[in-house]
């Protein structure tokens, strides 16, 4: 138990805090290469920085209430910048996998209010010819009428005469 004790105060003393300036350097150098607006960057290394150092505080108070120990090193700094970009890598592919979607839906509504803004100018187009097709129709039905009353006729007065 005394070897466990010794082991854990080296460890304790082994991990030392970074102090903020390091954070600062790391977090910036990190995040050099990702695409942002100083503000943007300012406020990501900001955050990193406050997860990590309320990580350590917080630690600190676990420790004093239940003996237990979570270790905050300086990898785990490093390992929160390389989530945190590969966190907001993936988002922003979704984000412009939605754009993309979203664009494409647009320019099929485009094309489909252009081609019922084309079938309605043919419509207006066909207009008069489908009048003058109506009236041939009706025609036409009119003529056939006639000419099945004339058939009907005929077929009576045939009957009559050959019985």
């Amino acid at each position: 138990m005394n070897a466990d004790c010794g082991f854990m105060a080296a460890e304790l003393k082994y991990f030392q805090a970074w102090p903020d300036d390091a954070l600062l350097a790391v977090s910036t150098h990190f995040f050099a290469d990702v695409e942002l607006t100083e503000k943007e960057r300012d406020a990501c290394i900001t955050m990193c920085q406050e997860f990590h150092t309320s990580t350590q505080e917080l630690s600190v108070e676990f420790f004093k209430r239940l003996g237990r120990y979570n270790y905050v090193t300086p990898m785990s700094y490093l390992e929160l910048i390389n989530t945190f970009k590969d966190l907001l890598s993936k988002k922003r592919q979704e984000v412009l996998m939605g754009k993309s979607r979203y664009e494409v839906g647009i320019e099929k509504l485009d094309s489909a209010a252009g081609e019922v803004s084309v079938m309605q100018e043919e419509l207006v187009a066909l207009q008069p010819q489908l009048v003058v097709a109506a009236n041939q129709v009706q025609e036409m039905v009119a003529k056939v009428e006639k000419e099945s009353l004339d058939v009907a006729e005929e077929r009576i007065f045939f009957i009559k005469n050959i019985l």
